[in-house]
């Protein structure tokens, strides 16, 4: 069994497992909207059919689940590059520093 990894294969891997970890979280975060906005939309409809102040926790809250999709899904992507260039330059700095 050859444990033979190049940096392009744990790029691309650590790349997959952060953009897989940020999708896990807005599906959590989409699926706790739902519940919990059916939830208050029923509140409101079974016990106070005067005013309908559900409106207001649904749109906030879908503010920041879709503030939760921009930030962690579609920018994702340019992060992990970013972050990888930091460690990189950190990386030649470290190295650097410990020839001199």
């Amino acid at each position: 069994m050859s444990s033979n990894v190049t940096l392009e294969r744990y790029k691309d891997t650590y790349r997959d497992m952060i953009i897989r970890r940020e999708r896990k979280a807005f599906t959590i975060h989409a699926i706790a909207y739902a519940i919990g906005n059916s939830i208050l939309i029923a509140i409101n409809l079974l016990f106070v059919t005067q005013f309908l102040w559900f409106v207001f926790p649904l749109v906030g809250w879908g503010s920041g689940l879709a503030i939760h999709y921009y930030l962690g899904i579609r920018t994702a992507p340019r992060r992990i590059v970013k972050y990888e260039r930091m460690a990189e330059n950190m990386a030649r700095e470290g190295l650097g520093a410990s020839l001199a």
